[in-house]
């Protein structure tokens, strides 16, 4: 049973994949959430899905909550420019391990 659980969630997230890409044209991912840590999915999304870069966050789990909330906070009340708020921790986490770029190559630290 958790094969075939596996596999339907692996092809749930190319179908997502490819309706995000249709729907907006981009050629990264970000991925956040319990499913994020799906390690053949993931393998699966970079090998046949639609996006050059996929990026998984680190929190992707329950504790990404606060990042969200951080985030939400920011955008109902734009405290300061999002790029100052986050630039530091983007181009850390550019160059992190969790950054995958197509076919599942890891960015060079």
């Amino acid at each position: 049973m958790a094969a075939s659980i596996q596999v339907v969630t692996e092809e749930i997230v190319l179908r997502l994949a490819e309706t995000v890409k249709k729907e907006t044209g981009e050629e990264n991912m970000c991925l956040a959430g319990g499913v994020a840590f799906n390690c053949v999915a993931n393998g699966k999304l970079l090998r046949d899905g639609p996006f050059k870069n996929v990026w998984i966050q680190p929190a992707a789990g329950d504790a990404g909550g606060a990042l969200g909330a951080a985030f939400s906070y920011w955008h109902e009340y734009k405290v300061e420019s999002f790029a100052s708020c986050v630039s530091d921790y983007f181009e850390l986490a550019s160059t992190s391990p969790y950054m995958l770029r197509g076919h599942g190559r890891r960015v060079p630290s």
